[in-house]
């Protein structure tokens, strides 16, 4: 599920295939990714994925606006009582795709608004927290995510994009050897690889 500041429609169910949510436009342009056997292994049917990606270099206070539409959109689209049916804390990732890179202010406010709005929001049925979907080779984003977590500002999870091959081709064996050069203290990391329809 795919989250973008100007959201609006539902979430459709994705049956056993890993759904990304691109939230909002995911409510009408829900499309099934190659299933992914990592993420089912752990029961990870959807991934909800905040993408504005163009705002990601902002200030603290966009980056709150940004979280606060995206926590509602989340939490209106499933609601929180089945949310918190399912265990009530859940990990968001904020898109940064490095075309503009992630500024440590931009992300304090995004992930420590998605934090306290996700439990306002759901009248405390509902936690959701932050983490990072980023390209392996965007240093500025690391930094400023590393300069965040530094100051106390949670990470926990990073999704790194680490592509061993550029365009469209068959998806290559999950490589579970593969490293993690990031500065982040984050539970979960995820390599990610590009796959076209």
């Amino acid at each position: 599920m795919i989250s973008r500041r100007t959201s609006s429609g539902k979430f459709q169910s994705c049956g056993d295939d890993i759904l990304p949510a691109r939230v909002p436009e995911a409510r009408r342009n829900i499309a099934t990714f190659e299933r992914n056997q990592p993420l089912r292994n752990r029961g990870i049917r959807v991934m909800p994925i905040a993408r504005q990606t163009k705002h990601v270099s902002r200030d603290d206070t966009f980056g709150a606006d940004d979280a606060k539409d995206n926590v509602e959109d989340v939490i209106s689209t499933f609601g929180a009582n089945y949310l918190e049916a399912q265990g009530g804390k859940f990990l968001m990732f904020l898109d940064v795709e490095g075309d503009p890179s992630l500024s440590e202010a931009y992300y304090r406010g995004w992930a420590n608004t998605v934090v306290s709005h996700s439990s306002a929001f759901s009248n405390g049925a509902v936690t959701i927290v932050p983490g990072v979907y980023a390209t392996q080779g965007d240093d500025p984003t690391w930094h400023a995510l590393a300069a965040a977590a530094a100051n106390g500002v949670p990470c926990e999870g990073v999704w790194i994009a680490r592509w061993r091959i550029r365009g469209c081709g068959a998806p290559l064996d999950f490589d579970v050897h593969a490293t993690c050069a990031s500065e982040c203290p984050a539970s979960m990391r995820y390599f990610a690889l590009a796959i076209c329809r």
